[in-house]
């Protein structure tokens, strides 16, 4: 779970209100812009889903992740443009299916897409495997403790079992679950997140190590500052690559 101390300040709070109100956005519309409307029946027909309460939305996938005042807080926020009910994004809906009942969602890739599907699965295994090289290979300084590490064994083995899944596939046989990339990105933010802030930690202890002395051992320092959580950059970026590219093969529909 994202913590805070008396030492964040609150632009480290206002950044992650942003991360938040991002993935909101990104996942859920409003409603006026795609969704069909007839007032004889009420209102818009959420036939794709919805409507969807921000607050609650963001306790779906969040909860655990970040503490419930910054939850509120984006949940606030997003209500304060003055919507209260909200529709899938684009994303997630296909062309007007005609159903008068929310359908499923549906999975499909070309050939083209699935190669480049493998590529991006296998350089996220890689990443995946990067995440325990820094410390072992550098003696790390200060390494992240195991209740503070930002991926779980539960999170790895969810990872791997997609990697898998999508190695072990053709392109006439994968099927995926929109789920993956909503869990992907919810993991890319978090990482992302932790990475950030624990590299601006290390390399704060780089530079008090620097000014005591312009020796090798400051050097020491800054390399592990750098190299320790490099990894965990990369696996961030990897999950966030791979949630935008996946979104292109979901839609609703028959």
């Amino acid at each position: 779970m994202i913590t805070y101390s008396a030492e964040d300040s609150e632009e480290d709070l206002q950044n992650n209100i942003e991360d938040l109100k991002d993935w909101f956005f990104d996942n859920y519309e409003d409603p006026a812009e795609h969704t069909s409307y007839n007032g004889r029946e009420g209102g818009y027909l959420y036939i794709h889903g919805g409507p969807y309460d921000a607050y609650e939305e963001l306790v779906k996938y969040w909860d655990g992740e970040y503490p419930d005042d910054i939850i509120s807080a984006t949940s606030s926020a997003i209500e304060a443009i003055g919507i209260s009910e909200w529709a899938p994004a684009q994303w997630r809906v296909a062309e007007d299916s005609g159903l008068d009942s929310p359908p499923e969602h549906k999975f499909s890739i070309t050939a083209g897409e699935y190669q480049e599907l493998l590529q991006k699965a296998e350089k996220l295994e890689k990443a995946l495997d990067g995440i325990h090289l820094p410390i072992n290979l550098i003696g790390h300084n200060n390494p992240p403790e195991p209740a503070d590490f930002p991926i779980t064994e539960e999170d790895e083995s969810y990872i791997r079992d997609v990697i898998a899944k999508i190695k072990q596939s053709t392109y006439k046989t994968l099927i995926l679950s929109y789920d993956v990339i909503i869990k992907f990105a919810k993991l890319a933010k978090v990482v992302l997140h932790y990475s950030a802030k624990y590299a601006a930690k290390q390399a704060d202890i780089s530079l008090t190590e620097a000014n005591k002395s312009f020796s090798a051992t400051a050097g020491k320092y800054m390399a592990h500052a750098v190299f320790g959580i490099g990894g965990l950059h990369l696996l961030g970026i990897a999950l966030e690559e791979t949630a935008n590219f996946m979104k292109s093969f979901f839609h609703l529909g028959n």
